[in-house]
C-alpha cells in the first residue's frame, strides 16, 4: 500500500489520527524518521485546514525524535498560533502514555520582498542517477530501504565525511512534493560513513528542515541529496543536509543531530 492510501486509511477521532503501521517502516525498536516526519506534516496539515481553512505553504519544520516509535501510536495536532502570514501547527506522537515525537510547523504565506538571495548551488557530481549501485546501507538493510531507490553521485569513498547520492521514492501514487521530501531528507546515512568500516545503530535525535520556495514536481525523476558530518564525537554527529530537485535548483536545507550505537 502507497504512503497516501495507508495514511488515508488510519482510524480518526476527531484531529487524533492512529497509526498502526506494519514491520515494513520499522528498523530495530523505531519507525523510520522520515516516514514518521511525513505522517506528522499530513496530520498536522490536515488539523490547520479543517480549522482554519486552506493553509500557506510549509516552510519550517523542527522534529524531536524523542523515543523510540512503535508500530502503532496516537498522532494529536495542535494548532499553537495562526496569523494574517504565519500558522505554527505542534504535533505529538503518543505511545502507551509517551511522547515519542514532537514536531512544529511552521506554514508561511509567501510575501514580496525587496531581497533575495541564492548562494545553495549543488554539489559537483560524477554520476547520474543509475550510473553506480546503492553501497552506503550494508548487506541486510531494513526493509523500508527497498522502498526508496538510490545512487551514489560521486565516484569513490575517499575526501570529506560527505555522502552525496539520487534518491526517489519509488510509490509516489498520490503523494504530494512535502511528504516526499521529508521521506527523501531524512534516508540518507550520516556523511562520516565513508570514513570508517564499522557499521552499527543509528537513531535521528532533532531535525530541522527549512524548504526554500514552492517545492517542484519531478515526477519520477531522482532529487540530490547532500549531507555533510560536520563535527562528530562521544556518540553525537552533526550534519548539514541539502536538497535539490533534478536540474540543480535548491529545494531545501536542513540540520540534524544523530546519536551513534558503535
Amino acid at each position: 500500500m502507497n504512503f497516501s492510501a495507508f495514511l488515508a486509511g488510519c482510524a480518526r477521532r476527531g484531529n487524533v489520527v492512529t497509526v498502526a503501521a506494519g514491520p515494513e517502516w520499522l528498523q530495530g525498536r523505531t519507525a523510520f524518521g522520515g516516514w514518521a516526519s511525513a505522517i506528522a506534516y499530513n496530520v498536522a496539515r490536515q488539523a490547520g485546514t479543517g480549522t482554519l481553512g486552506e493553509m500557506p505553504p510549509l516552510r519550517s519544520a523542527m522534529i524531536n525524535f524523542v523515543g523510540p516509535i512503535p508500530a502503532t501510536f496516537d498522532v494529536v495536532p495542535r494548532i499553537l498560533r495562526s496569523g494574517r502570514t504565519a500558522s505554527w501547527i505542534a504535533v505529538d506522537m503518543v505511545a502507551e502514555g509517551n511522547v515519542v515525537l514532537n514536531a512544529t510547523f511552521l506554514f508561511l504565506q509567501p510575501r514580496d520582498s525587496v531581497v533575495t538571495v541564492a548562494n545553495l548551488p549543488p554539489p559537483k557530481v560524477t554520476a547520474g542517477p543509475g550510473e553506480i549501485p546503492r553501497e552506503v546501507y550494508g548487506e541486510n538493510p531494513p526493509p523500508f530501504v527497498d522502498r526508496f531507490r538510490s545512487h551514489p553521485a560521486r565516484e569513490g569513498r575517499r575526501g570529506p565525511p560527505e555522502v552525496t547520492q539520487w534518491v526517489r521514492y519509488l510509490d509516489r501514487g498520490g503523494l504530494d512534493g512535502v511528504s516526499e521530501l521529508l521521506l527523501i531528507g531524512d534516508f540518507s546515512p550520516p556523511g562520516f560513513v565513508h570514513q570508517t568500516a564499522e557499521r552499527g545503530g543509528l537513531c535521528s535525535l532533532t531535525w530541522q528542515l527549512n524548504l526554500l520556495g514552492e517545492v517542484p514536481d519531478i515526477g519520477d525523476d531522482f532529487w540530490l541529496v547532500h549531507t555533510t558530518s560536520h563535527h562528530t564525537l562521544a556518540g553525537a554527529n552533526s550534519q548539514l543536509m541539502q536538497v535539490w530537485d533534478n536540474v540543480g535548483n535548491p529545494v531545501a536545507a536542513g540540520q540534524q543531530e544523530t546519536a551513534l550505537f558503535f
